[in-house]
């Protein structure tokens, strides 16, 4: 059975990197089940389910702090519709530093697994990496320009953008081992060893 208790080490980088961008996205997404319950409802029962939990872990530890700044970000929400809401053009920009992707990945892998809508499993380094570079280099085509948080691009051009992006982030030298011990990250799994590669034989 896995164990999902997240480190102290991980739970102060979130707090610190994460913690308003995801509180965001979970009102957003909670109002927009709410508005619209046909959308998705096992989905929609998914998000009620873990905010549940979440509200009443705070109820148990006394803390009202997670109820105001619910109250503020309601507060600033739009009014309308909130599947209309497009939360990136709202939601207050944090940097654009790896460190914070890495945490954010991991945050939505761990997310997901809260909100049941996958299994939970062990996570591992690789599946947080490569979703933190992609996260970084779509967030680093947006602050280029290159994108619009409210223009509609085809999937092709999007990924164009954002390969391109990939590939120009991956020829700057990463020490993935410091990071991942600033994000909290260094208790995750290493991924499984693949099959060595077969040796050409010589002509």
């Amino acid at each position: 059975m896995i164990e999902y208790n997240l480190t102290p080490a991980f739970q102060e980088a979130y707090a610190k990197y994460e913690w308003t961008d995801f509180l965001w996205e979970t009102v957003i997404e909670w109002r927009r089940y709410e508005q619209n319950p046909d959308l998705d409802p096992d989905d929609f029962e998914s998000v009620r389910v873990g905010i549940v939990e979440m509200l009443g872990m705070a109820i148990a530890q006394k803390d009202s702090t997670i109820f105001r700044r619910i109250a503020d970000i309601l507060d600033a929400l739009p009014q309308g519709n909130a599947k209309d809401i497009d939360r990136l053009t709202i939601v207050p920009d944090g940097d654009l530093s790896l460190l914070r992707f890495v945490v954010k990945a991991r945050a939505s892998l761990e997310r997901d697994m809260w909100f049941k809508r996958v299994p939970r499993r062990n996570l591992t380094k690789k599946e947080v990496r490569l979703l933190a570079l992609r996260m970084w280099a779509t967030e680093h085509v947006y602050a280029q320009g290159k994108m619009k948080r409210s223009s509609v691009l085809t999937p092709a051009k999007r990924e164009k953008l954002i390969q391109a992006e990939l590939k120009r982030l991956a020829d700057i030298d990463q020490d993935w081992t410091k990071v991942f011990k600033k994000a909290g990250c260094d208790d995750l799994e290493n991924a499984p060893a693949g099959r060595p590669a077969k040796k050409k034989k010589k002509t």
